[in-house]
Order: structure tokens, then sequence, then C-alpha cells
């Protein structure tokens, strides 16, 4: 292969650049902060020169218009002169009219007394509009100024635009390329170099902001001939008017060109020579060395013979290519080992009793199959199969003679499933003869603790002696069959019961243990013992005393007590909790029993002790639960009957000695049906406790129809616990009965009862009745069960520092009742108010 061929293409398909072009960037990098600093600095030039000729337009402009207004106040100072030159005998005008033709043949201005007929102030210049001369017909530009005594008269002076104010521009000295014009305020050109003959006419409308704008700056613009100029511009402030100066725009360019066009030069040239010099120079002490290091390194890589390159004069170079060198030498050294190696490994292989077969996973082709592998199947090694397919070279069968599919091959299930895989199978030679054969396949990782495979090992050993002296063993047992008939049965249903025990264990849910009358490993363990302990099935069966550290101390001698129990002999059963391994606490029941006996009668003791572990949680728990409902139930019937033998008494001392039966049992009903229905309350929450609206919308029902309402119940929602449900169950029906007998729920009246109750912010509740509109009260004379109920024993039951105030008001009872916050709801079971 060419060393061309062998250069590995860059992303995108190009080829990799060269190392002359690498030079040739590297330089043209080098130098592009050089020529960015240039072109910077040729900016800048061009800039500074730029406002350098700005700055002379403006000199220019300033310089014009000062002239202008110099010669203006001259000619202003000349006609105020004359026109104030004092008289004896007032205004000469004819001595006015010598000194005017004096100064017309000095200055070369028109200047005579005219009359006009608009009056003038004195001592004020006025400048009129250009006008053409009567003898010349040359554009004149008029001065006056009125004269004093005679405001009719004025002395005018008409100076030549095209050569008096063209002579004040002149004396500026302007390039002669730069155009100079004078405008008055309406635009009007009133003198201009090169002199023109627009003088005379208004500005194009485009440059009107020459007048109409600020009184100085400057602006490129197109002028009247259509060249474009950069103006600048100077208003006279004497007289109005505006003096331009026109640059050319070509000269800027010109002039910013031949400042810059000699540095532009210098770095074109320095940008082309010294990548040229730098990539002729690469070339030759670099390039030349390394197109030489790599044919080195393509011959010394196709193992041909080994070249030495010769110095370079690069000290980088030369290093690479001695390290190149005896890399080569070291490479072709660790070859010739590996070959060796390869071949000595592959000498011992061939010579090993059995079949080594290594294979490429995921593809299942095969990698190497040793000199055994061709004994065992009598044909010769074949390295171009795959695993897993199917081929009439090896054709596999179980011992029925049922074909097995090379998919279902030990080595096929490890490059599927990953783990490693055993199996025998029959294997019929080219010959035909069949051999058994075990196979045993493990994967190949890369790493410690990879998942992914990268191959699979098989090691085939042939196991026909195996098989042969089985069947010669079976033979064995069927010519002995009828001497050993018994024995075989009895074999037969042992196996049978084992698999039937080991099914039953693996089933049941309850832990299934063997153990030798010495306690040491256990025999056998159930699997559901790893469940119960939460301990690897593995550990409970290698370490006897796993199971015993997870047992409470203070238990652990009963369950030895037991294990001696059935090592003697005898049943026992024991419980004891056990802690497992995430920390849950749990019951265990244990039945420990003993297995068969030992040789020498019941005396010797027995051969195995077994044992039955199950979870016995739920029973202690459902124990302990019955026990606590059964006391709470007998605590509940008793408070139930002192409660209704207390209504009984108090409603048969009420009765009085006149043994009113009837009215008796309806009271006591009445009273018992209160207390049913708080009853019916609390057992629809299991006693838990019961809302306060259910139990007044039950207790109340009877006394809370109508229109008008007679009775009226309102406050927020409120949880009672049990004893305060039924405490209030009776108390409210006695103030209801109390008021229908006595007060303002009285049949035929009008009165009306109102339930009211609201939580305090300390904590608690006050519930308040209160009769308005029935009779007047009087206290009575008699305490009777309603008095005492409410008045002794409704605080008691409410609960720690309940009170309950009544007040015989004569507009009505008012009964005021505090108690605490009622404790929460509660489970079934559980009482949290008992006394």
């Amino acid at each position: 292969m060419s060393l061309d061929a062998a250069v590995v293409k860059a992303p995108h398909g190009r080829r990799p650049r060269g190392i002359r072009g690498a030079l040739a960037m590297l330089c043209l990098a080098l130098l592009l902060p050089v020529w960015i600093a240039v072109i910077a600095m040729v900016l800048r030039m061009a800039e500074v020169e730029r406002e350098q000729i700005v700055m002379q337009g403006i000199g220019a402009s300033r310089r014009a218009a000062t002239s202008i207004e110099r010669e203006f106040i001259g000619l202003r100072a000349t006609l105020l002169a004359l026109a104030s030159a004092p008289s004896p005998g007032g205004l000469d005008l004819t001595a006015l009219e010598v000194q005017a033709a004096t100064l017309r043949t000095l200055l070369g201005i028109g200047l005579q007394v005219e009359a006009r007929a608009e009056p003038g102030r004195p001592r004020e210049v006025v400048i009129g509009q250009l006008e053409s001369d009567a003898q010349t017909g040359q554009p004149v530009l008029p001065l006056s100024v009125a004269l004093p005594g005679t405001p009719q008269r004025h002395l005018v002076l008409r100076a030549d635009a095209a050569g008096f104010w063209s002579e004040a521009l002149r004396r500026v000295a302007l390039p002669k390329d730069w155009p100079v014009v004078v405008l008055d305020a309406e635009g009007r050109i009133l003198s201009r170099l090169p002199v023109s003959d627009r003088i005379g006419q208004l500005l194009h409308e485009r440059n009107r902001f020459l007048v109409a704008g600020a009184p100085q700056g400057r602006r490129r613009t197109t002028a009247e001939d259509g060249e474009l100029y950069d103006i600048s511009w100077q208003r006279v402030v004497a007289t109005g008017w505006t003096v331009a100066v026109a640059v050319p725009a070509g000269r800027e360019d010109a002039e910013l060109f031949a400042a810059v066009w000699p540095l532009l030069a210098t770095s074109a040239t320095l940008t082309l020579v010294l990548p040229l010099g730098i990539w002729i120079w690469g070339s030759r002490r670099i390039v030349r060395p390394l197109a030489k290091l790599a044919r080195l390194a393509a011959a010394n890589g196709q193992e041909r013979d080994l070249l030495r390159q010769e110095p370079s004069g690069i000290r980088q170079i030369d290093r690479v290519a001695a390290a190149l060198h005896a890399s080569a030498l070291e490479r072709g050294a660790r070859q010739s080992a590996v070959v060796s190696n390869e071949a000595a490994f592959r000498r011992l292989l061939d010579h090993l009793p059995v079949g080594v077969v290594l294979v490429e996973a995921p593809s299942g082709r095969v990698l190497y199959l040793n000199a055994r592998i061709s004994e065992m199947s009598g044909v010769a090694v074949d390295l171009d199969g795959h695993v897993g397919k199917e081929t009439t070279d090896w054709q596999a069968s179980d011992a029925e003679g049922k074909r097995i599919a090379a998919a279902d091959l030990p080595l096929a299930r490890t490059l599927r499933t990953g783990r490693p895989e055993v199996g025998d199978y029959r294997l019929r030679r080219a010959d035909g003869r069949l051999v058994w054969l075990r196979s045993m396949a493990r994967p190949v990782r890369a790493s410690q603790g990879d998942e992914a495979i990268t191959g699979a090992v098989c090691v085939i050993v042939e196991v026909g002696n195996e098989y042969a002296a089985i069947r010669a063993l079976g033979e064995q047992v069927s010519s002995e069959a009828v001497a050993r008939g018994d024995a075989e049965a009895a074999a037969t249903a042992l196996a049978a019961s084992e698999v039937r025990f080991r099914q039953f264990a693996e089933a049941s849910p309850d832990a299934v243990w063997i153990h030798d009358p010495d306690f040491a490993a256990p025999v056998y363990v159930g699997p559901a013992a790893a469940a119960l302990s939460g301990l690897p099935a593995e550990r409970l069966a290698n370490d006897p005393g796993a199971w015993m550290a997870a047992i409470f101390p203070d238990d652990r001698p009963r369950l030895r007590e037991a294990m001696e129990a059935a090592a003697s002999g005898r049943h026992a059963t024991v419980e004891y909790r056990l802690r497992r391994a995430d920390g849950a606490v749990i019951w265990i029941r244990d039945i420990a029993f003993p297995i068969g006996e030992k040789p020498g009668g019941a005396k010797a003791g027995t051969s195995r002790i077994g044992r039955l572990t199950h979870d016995a949680t739920l029973r202690k728990g459902a124990e302990a639960r019955q026990a606590l409902l059964i006391a709470e139930l007998n605590h509940r019937v008793k408070n139930t009957l002192a409660t209704v033998q207390s209504i009984a008494q108090q409603t048969a001392r009420n009765a009085g000695a006149g043994g009113d039966i009837g009215g008796f049992v309806a009271t006591f009903t009445a009273r018992l049906r209160a207390l049913a229905q708080g009853h019916d309350l609390l057992t629809a929450s299991a006693w838990t406790g019961a809302p306060m609206e259910a139990l007044t919308a039950a207790v109340l029902a009877p006394w809370r129809g109508g229109r008008p309402p007679r009775m009226v119940v309102a406050g927020p929602p409120l949880w009672l616990g049990h004893r305060q449900a039924l405490a209030l169950a009776l108390a409210l029906h006695e103030l209801a009965t109390n008021a229908v007998e006595h007060g303002a729920l009285a049949l035929n009246g009008t009165g009306q009862a109102r339930l009211t109750w609201e939580a305090l912010p300390e904590g608690g509740t006050r519930m308040i009745w209160r009769e308005s509109g029935g009779p007047l009260v009087d206290r009575p004379r008699r305490e009777g069960f309603g008095s005492r109920l409410l008045g002794r024993g409704l605080a008691g039951e409410l609960g720690p520092g309940a009170s309950v105030a009544l007040r015989y008001d004569p507009a009505g009872l008012c009964a005021e009742i505090t108690f605490p916050p009622p404790p929460l709801p509660i489970e079934p079971g559980a009482s949290r108010d008992r006394p």
C-alpha cells in the first residue's frame, strides 16, 4: 500500500491539509495582527488627513469671510465719514460731490449723491440689491447712507461685484481649484472666484442650506457645475452674507491615496513575500524530512527491512525517527514472542484431553477449535462456523434420541443469556457412532464487573464412560431385580417422598428446617426462611448461628430449649421475637419435632430435628387488639349500665311518692332514647367520637321544625370525644324537655331556644343555651335530675377544666357550658378519654 493510500481522510471526506499549507496559514495567522494594525493605522492616517483637508477648507472660509467683512467695514466707514463730514454752513453738496469724485478715482468705485424717495436713518448704511452699472453693464452692489439734514438725499457707493469684491477674495490666497462664493441672505451670488457669469443669480435649491441653515459648517454636496465638493461656509456678521469655500472631493481622495499608498504597498509586499519565504524554507527544512520519516514509518509498519533515516538537522524529527526505529525493533521482538507463545499455547490446547471452543459475541463466530474437537466429532476443524446455526457436522440429541436445536446447546445459551451453562447430549460422529458429551460454557467479559460479553469459551468433555457405567449399573440392577426389588421400591418411594417434601417445603409459606442433633449447619432450609428474616438463603444454609443472631437475646434460650427437647424425642412449640435484616421486628412461632431415630432404639435419640417456622406477627397483634377490645367493651358496658342506673334512680326520684308510673316510663324512655341516639352516633364512628352538628341534629330533631323555627342551632364544625358526646346528648335532651315543660318551648307558645357554640382563643369551646319569649323563670325550689345532671355530672364528663353555669334570668333560662378541646378521632378499640 502506498503512503498516499494510507493517509486518513479528514471529516466530510476532505484530505488533511499538508505541512506547506499549514506553514502558509501559520504565516498568514502571524501576519494577521500586523495587517490589522496596518489597516487600522492607514484608516487613522486617512482620517487625520481628511480632517486636515476639512480644517483647511473651514479655515479658508473663515479667512474669506473675514476679508469680505473687513472690506465692508472699510466702505461703511468711508460712507459714514463723508456723510457726517462737518461743514460751516451746513451740508455742502458741492464739496461732497468733489470728495466723492476724488474717492471714485482713488478707490475705483462709484460714489455719488442721489435723491431718493424713501427717507433713511442717519448713520445707517443700507445694503441694496445687485444692479447693473449704467456705463459698464457690470453687476454692482450699492451701499447707501442718508445725508444729515436732507433725508431725501443719500450718498450711494456702488462696488463692482466681479472686481472689487472678487479682489477681496483673491487676497485670501486660496488654491486655484477651490471655488469661493459670496451669497446674500436670499442666496443670490454677490461675488465668485473664479469669476463666473452666474453673479446675481440664485443658488440651486439643493444648496439652499448655505443661507438657510447654521451660520457655519461643512457638508459634501454637488455644485452648480455638477462636480462633487466638500463645502465649508461662514456667515459674515456685519452684512448677513455667507462666504462658502468648495474643496473638490477628488482632490481629497488623491491626497489620501498619496498619503497611505506607500504603507499599503509595503504591507501587501510583506504579506506575499514572507509566507512565500517561509513556505520555501519549510518545504526544504521540514517537509522533506517529514516525508522521509513517513516513508520510514510505513516501511517499519509493513515489517519490511528496517530503515534508518539520516539526520535532518531538526532535533524533534530526528528523535521521532529514532523512536520509530526503536519501536519497530521492539514490536518485531514482541511479535516474535507472541507468535512463539501462541504456537506453544496452541500446542498445549491441542494436547488437552478435553475440547476447547472460543467464539465471538454477539455474532457467534468461531475463533478457535482445538484438535480434540476434531477427534470427538470425527470431522476436520472448521473455523468458518457460527454457534447457534444449524449444521450437519454437529447434530446433538438427548437421552431419548430427540434432536436438540443448535440454539439450545449450552454455548449458544451462554451467548444469548450471558450466564454460565452446562448440558449433556449425544453427538453423532461422522462415522455414525454416538458419543456422550458434557458441554460447560462460560461468558468472557472485557473487564471485571462489565455486563457486556465479548465472547464465550466452552470446554467439552466426553462422558461416555460415565453413561456406560450407569448403563452397566442398570443392567446389574436388572439382573438382581428379584433380590433387590424391595430395596428398589423403598428407594423409589424415598425419592418420591423427597421430591414431595421439597415441593411442599418450597411451596409452603412456613420455613422448613432439618438439623443434625448436634445443631451443626442445617441439612435443609426452606426458601421461606430467607423471606421471613431478610437474610440470604446461602447464609442461613451455611451459618448455623445466623438465625439465632437475629433473635432477641432474651428469647434465644426458648429456642435452644425447644431444640434440645426435639433432640430428646419430644415436640416443642416456642414463640419469640426476631429482628429482620431491614430492621423490622416480627413474632415467630417455631415448632420443633424429632425426625426418625438413631440406631440403638429410642434411648439413642433422633437422627434429625425438624422445625416449622412461620410469621405470627399478625396473630400476636390480633390477640393484643382482641384483649384491648374486650377490656374496652367491659369498661364501656360498665359505664353504660352505671349511666342507665343513674337515669333510672333520678327519674324514679322525680316521679315522686305518688307513684306516677306513666310519667316515669315516658321520662325514662325519652332519656334512654337520647342516650341511645348518642350511642348510635358513636357506633357509626367506631366510638372514636361524633361531630357536634350530627349530635344536635339527632337529639334536638323533635323541636327544630316550624315556621318561624322555635329552636335555632348555630356553630362552627366541632369534633367531640365519645364521653363528651354522650354527656352532651343527655344534657341537651334535659334542656329541651325542660324548655317544653317550663320554658320557652312550651306548647302553644311563641318562645324560642337558641343553642350556639364557639371556639375560645385559649383553646376549648364555649356552648350557650339561651331561652327567650317564654314564661317568667324562677329558680326551682327543688333540684331535679336535669339540674343535677347539668350542675354536677356534666362538667366531670366533659373533661378537665370543664364548667357549667346555669342562670335563671326572668326572661329565660341561660346555660353556659365550657369544656376543653375534644380529643382527636382514634382507631376502634382504643380509648383516649377513659377515666
